[in-house]
């Protein structure tokens, strides 16, 4: 199968497809990140990057999050740090 290639089966909704391209330059770095849901009856979420895809159990999306907006707050840091 062709690597530009992304199969879903009927269960499973794609609510976003995002590239995320380099400040400044428009360059991508990578293929789209996927988000979506299977739809069944758990609230379940995934997140797919170039096949490797986790799920993500109702319960666990706002702590997700919250790491996620941590390590942003401490790159920030480390960025300023590094740069002064």
């Amino acid at each position: 199968m062709s690597k530009n290639i992304q199969e879903f089966c009927k269960s499973e909704v794609v609510t976003a497809a995002m590239t995320m391209p380099l400040p400044n330059s428009g360059e991508h770095f990578g293929s789209p990140v996927s988000i979506g849901y299977y739809d069944n009856d758990g609230a379940e979420v995934w997140v797919d990057f170039e096949g490797s895809r986790f799920n993500l159990p109702d319960e666990h999306i706002k702590p997700f999050i919250k790491q996620l907006l941590r390590a942003q707050r401490l790159a920030k840091e480390a960025s300023l740090r590094n740069n002064s």
